[in-house]
């Protein structure tokens, strides 16, 4: 019994709550001959209504074998939910999600591009993947995309290429990829070097209190690039920094929060811990 239950949930889950309408008996009807006759649409629907018990007993081997039917049909949603449905048996999960990408599924794309990345350890795959995804306008992968680019990682490093994937994936305020913007501008990576816009970027992204956003607007107005030099905004910018990062990113922070402490004032220190306190009461 406990197993079965795991296997309704596990199915439910995969098959993401289809939420069908509930068929009068003719339309069910109608829909099973569809089904039998090898109609692969009909063949999801009547997945579907057996996942979640819309007009017929709530059955998941029933489901399971037309979401099977459809997808060997080259329904491409049934192949992605296929894939979904093996995500603990990863070879079978992959060769479904291979079959809807192939056919332009985004999701099944974006999965595969990180399994790849991951440990699927195929740096070349996984950019192959990033890239279909990204070519259907995908914020994430497009990022992804300019990392792979920007470190030559399963593709020759092309910073020109690197910086346009960022800036797509940055104007749709996609934080990493505005973080990537501003250390490219800043350094001259792939675009012309431009500080203003270097600190513009990191301005923003820094609302988002991410760490290294926040590390680099401290940066900025460390050395004055961008912006006119402030140690006491550059230090209250680090400490956020150490706030925010995970633990394994605040020692290398905090550095730079000792740095600019030691020549400030004990003044100018209260001045920048108000900065501190005041950003995080916002």
């Amino acid at each position: 019994m406990k197993n079965h239950i795991l296997w309704l949930i596990t199915l439910a889950l995969a098959f993401g709550f289809l939420m069908a309408e509930v068929p009068d008996m003719a339309t069910l009807k109608e829909v099973l001959n569809k089904a039998k006759s090898g109609d692969v649409e009909a063949q999801f629907q009547m997945a579907s209504y057996y996942a979640e018990g819309i007009g017929v007993v709530e059955d998941a081997s029933e489901a399971m074998r037309w979401m099977r039917e459809a997808a060997t049909g080259d329904h491409t949603e049934a192949q992605y939910r296929m894939g979904a449905f093996y995500s603990h048996s990863i070879e079978e999960a992959i060769q479904w999600f291979t079959k809807a990408g192939q056919n332009g599924h985004l999701e099944a794309q974006r999965r595969l591009g990180a399994h790849y990345a991951g440990s699927g350890k195929n740096k070349a795959e996984a950019f192959k993947w990033f890239l279909l995804a990204a070519q259907q306008d995908d914020i994430e992968s497009s990022y992804e995309v300019g990392n792979i680019y920007f470190y030559g990682m399963g593709t020759a490093k092309n910073l020109t290429e690197a910086f346009k994937y960022y800036q797509f994936a940055a104007e749709a305020d996609y934080i990493p990829a505005l973080v990537a913007v501003g250390e490219c501008y800043l350094d001259g990576a792939g675009v012309k070097s431009n500080t203003t816009k270097a600190f513009q970027a990191f301005t923003k992204a820094a609302a988002s209190n991410h760490p290294s956003a926040l590390y680099n607007l401290g940066y900025c107005y460390h050395t004055g690039q961008g912006t006119r030099m402030n140690t006491i905004r550059a230090n209250a910018m680090y400490q956020l920094a150490v706030h925010f990062a995970a633990e394994e990113q605040k020692a290398a922070f905090q550095k730079y929060v000792d740095d600019t402490a030691a020549n400030l004032s004990i003044v100018d220190r209260e001045k920048a811990d108000k900065i501190r306190d005041e950003w995080l009461a916002k």
